[in-house]
């Protein structure tokens, strides 16, 4: 069982890899089974289609990015140096993985894949989970402003770093995603306004 996932592992890897360089559509079943040495009916006994690879892929990664954030909010640093360490460790996978993401990011949501959508949705739903209770618990320590919604603040935390990213890869692919990050920090902590003796709202 463990060498049928380490050769689909590794099959993905190829795909991945065959993606970056072509994007989806220009990537062939054939071109990944020959990059991945492997005969092309190999190929279809791990995957039905080039759409069931690339939801297989795509739930792969996804899984990276949940794992990580889950392991962050569970371990028993203080909540600025876990949120500090969720929003570092997403802009260094979207770092490495970049080439990948801008290669699907226009082709993806063209793709019928209905059960890559529900695995999308469920492992968004675990991301707001977890920093809600991030969220939370800073409000409980007093370190997050308690007047203003969970949701909301949550909202602004992926909202604020998921268009830095999307920005960066398409208009500043020159530039690191990591070097974003203490003005992300800043926005996401102090706000956008100087500060003049107090709060505006």
């Amino acid at each position: 069982m463990a060498e049928e996932k380490n050769k689909e592992d590794l099959i993905l890897d190829v795909a991945k890899r065959v993606i970056e360089e072509k994007g989806f559509y220009n990537t062939r079943m054939d071109d990944i089974a020959e990059l991945a040495g492997v005969a092309k009916g190999t190929l279809y006994l791990y995957f039905k289609s080039k759409d069931d690879l690339f939801t297989k892929l795509m739930e792969r990664e996804y899984n990276k990015v949940v794992s990580g954030l889950v392991q962050v909010a569970s371990s028993k640093d203080d909540v600025i140096s876990k949120l500090d360490a969720v929003i570092e460790g997403f802009l260094k996978y979207m770092e490495e993985n970049r080439e990948f993401f801008l290669s699907i990011m226009y082709e993806a949501p063209s793709i019928k894949k209905d059960n890559l959508r529900k695995k999308i949705r469920e492992n968004n739903r675990t991301i707001q989970e977890n920093l809600g209770k991030l969220v939370e618990e800073g409000v409980r320590e007093g370190v997050i402003r308690d007047d203003v919604e969970v949701p909301v603040i949550v909202g602004s935390i992926i909202g604020t770093v998921s268009r830095v990213v999307f920005y960066a890869i398409n208009f500043d692919r020159e530039k690191s995603l990591l070097s974003f990050k203490d003005s992300i920090m800043k926005v996401i902590f102090s706000g956008i306004l100087k500060e003049k003796g107090g709060l505006l709202w």
